[in-house]
């Protein structure tokens, strides 16, 4: 555990000027310094001391002591002795104050205190961080996804890790980035919203929370969000092993039954403007995958259905009058 020691130097000149020719130093590693943290012991007490030291060359002191003000922001008494401390059992903000009572110096000035300068310090614990809680995700100005979440009340907290699966990079779960802050904007994805559309995938999120001394929290709960993907890949042809394509058509969805993806492949013998669409059972449309115009060729679709639920789907082709609808099980 760390101590905190004090070290208050007093020089001849000025000898009179509180505060001024008394000072903190940090002779040694770890010692007290200005915003430094301590942690308490797992049975919850941080153990503090002081030592005052001085330079006695030019006065002689005949008392020497010590006092705490506590995060409710109240000094405690003096303590007595150039050396001492205490079990701190309360987490939060403290300061520390030493002083010495000069019998005489060599100015011929008797009967005074001269006082150290304040230090701020922090008590903690040694225990990982509470799990973030409140993560959420929108859309925000940039048409970005933009979580935030609550800040965590702990005084040691360090930062936040956010953890991504999904969306462009795809893959399993890693660490996208750190922040300080209580929100995080992922530029490399662009938001979906409203109807289904072909090239859409999600992007999911969870974070945890790291303090000063490295310990970390469990996960928050994963949030999910629509997110736009690479377009669609369609293969043009206007030639068949059998030569010219004379009739619209809608061939069989592969694979099937799929999860979570399908390609869906069709031919159009003449330009025309192409719909190809998804409903499920009830005949309500769930995807718009084509809706544009295509010259004669063959093309083919990549259909995600990871946001819809298991069961069976139409998909529908129509083009100048032409309609067609095939079943898919995903």
């Amino acid at each position: 555990m760390k101590k905190i020691v004090f070290l208050i130097l007093f020089f001849l000149c000025n000898i009179l000027t509180y505060g001024q020719n008394v000072y903190f130093n940090t002779p040694n590693p770890g010692d007290v310094y200005h915003g430094c943290t301590y942690y308490s012991n797992n049975d919850g007490v941080a153990p503090t001391s002081y030592h005052i030291m001085t330079v006695s060359n030019f006065f002689v002191t005949d008392w020497y002591g010590a006092r705490i003000k506590y995060p409710d922001g109240n000094w405690g008494p003096w303590q007595n002795g150039q050396s001492g401390g205490w079990g701190l059992t309360q987490s939060g903000t403290y300061q520390i104050q030493g002083a010495v009572h000069v019998k005489y110096d060599l100015q011929g000035q008797s009967n005074y205190h001269m006082y150290s300068n304040i230090l701020t310090f922090y008590v903690v614990d040694n225990n990982p961080p509470s799990t973030p809680q409140n993560l959420s995700v929108s859309k925000n100005s940039n048409n970005h996804p933009q979580l935030s979440w609550a800040s965590n009340s702990e005084q040691d907290l360090d930062y936040y890790e956010v953890w991504k699966k999904g969306g462009k990079e795809g893959g399993d779960w890693h660490l996208k980035s750190t922040t300080s802050n209580s929100y995080f904007e992922d530029i490399d994805e662009t938001v979906v919203t409203g109807a289904y559309v072909a090239n859409e995938g999600k992007a999911y999120y969870k974070i945890k929370a790291v303090d000063i001394n490295d310990n970390i929290s469990s996960f928050s709960p994963q949030i999910e969000i629509r997110i736009k993907l690479d377009p669609l890949s369609k293969q043009l042809s206007i030639t068949s092993e059998g030569g010219i394509i004379t009739d619209h058509l809608l061939l069989p969805n592969y694979p099937n039954p799929f999860n979570p993806g399908t390609t869906l492949k069709y031919q159009i013998k003449e330009t025309g403007f192409v719909t190809l669409k998804i409903f499920d059972l009830l005949g309500k449309e769930v995807a718009t995958l084509v809706n544009s115009i295509h010259e004669s060729g063959r093309y083919s679709v990549y259909f995600d259905a990871s946001n819809l639920p298991s069961g069976v789907y139409i998909y529908s082709l129509q083009v100048n009058g032409f309609i067609q609808n095939n079943k898919m099980n995903l």
